[in-house]
């Protein structure tokens, strides 16, 4: 899959690869937590139903660390399953059931690779295609703040609700961008990214990519809780990426333009005019600082 870009363009850095530009580190991003990201695709699923290996290789089985096991069979994890092999048993794709989801927990959870190396299972080319994801990302109005950084509200519907122990929740996006232009309609800046989740993401950068406000409901709501809403928040520039060029910017009408993608190509976009310098700017509130919800299912 190429993923569409404004301009008719491809770039296939966006289906292929994290693409991560170098970052700064400031107060602003040292106020959140940094515990890991998210390694895993959660697939929700009915108490004990059986889970089947989708490579062949011989099993290792382990503690998760949240009281449950997970089973390796390759370069594949089953997570929140009781374990119906042993460690050193030889499984056959499709064949040797696994485990069964362990009671409770309303979905497994799938990962590929381990340590720095994870892959996101959903990418192009990856392990759980095709899937059916028929509704695009929801971007929200930005907010500017006087130095240039600007934050932004984002997430990705799901196509397809459904109920186990709790109601599916919105998605975050696979990837946010930015380009800022004149008045003339003039590209100012690059197609700046803000996210780019198509593979790891050390969990350092997650004050980085993450803005104040960003939250998470974390594995104990979802284990208890019926509706667990996330709450998905960005640093879209000063973050990832440049804040606006406020320095070289001349007064005048601007628009940005900020793109969204998910994994199945569904694409969005924004544009938002302002005036330049600002009539007014951004500012947060003091109960949206603190840190991200450090309780993350892996």
């Amino acid at each position: 899959m190429r993923c569409r870009l404004p301009g008719g363009g491809n770039d296939p850095r966006l289906a292929a690869e994290a693409f991560l530009p170098t970052t700064r580190n400031s107060r602003w991003h040292r106020r959140a937590a940094a515990p890991n990201f998210h390694v895993a695709v959660d697939i929700e699923a009915n108490n004990f139903q059986p889970v089947y290996a989708i490579q062949s290789g011989y099993a290792s089985v382990a503690q998760s660390g949240y009281q449950d096991t997970k089973v390796t069979v390759g370069d594949y994890t089953y997570w929140h399953i009781s374990p119906t092999v042993s460690s050193g048993q030889y499984v056959v794709a499709y064949k040797t059931e696994v485990g069964a989801v362990e009671h409770g927990f309303g979905h497994m959870a799938f990962s590929e690779g381990g340590d720095n190396s994870y892959l996101n299972p959903l990418r192009p080319g990856g392990p759980l295609r095709p899937f059916t994801d028929t509704e695009a990302p929801v971007i929200g109005i930005p907010e500017i703040f006087s130095d240039g950084r600007v934050i932004e509200h984002a997430f990705d519907p799901q196509s397809f609700i459904h109920k186990t122990s709790y109601l599916t929740p919105v998605l975050a996006p696979a990837a946010l961008a930015w380009r800022l232009y004149n008045s003339r309609g003039r590209a100012i800046t690059g197609l700046e990214w803000a996210l780019n989740s198509s593979g790891y993401i050390s969990p350092s950068l997650k004050p980085v990519v993450f803005a104040p406000g960003a939250s998470n409901p974390g594995f104990e709501c979802f284990y208890t809780q019926l509706i667990c809403i996330p709450n998905w928040v960005y640093n879209l520039a000063g973050g990832l990426t440049p804040p606006l060029p406020f320095g070289s910017m001349s007064p005048g009408r601007y628009r940005l333009t900020i793109y969204a993608w998910d994994f199945a190509g569904n694409t969005s976009a924004l544009d938002y005019s302002f005036d330049f310098p600002l009539a007014s700017s951004a500012s947060v509130s003091a109960d949206e600082f603190g840190p991200l919800n450090p309780h993350f299912d892996p």
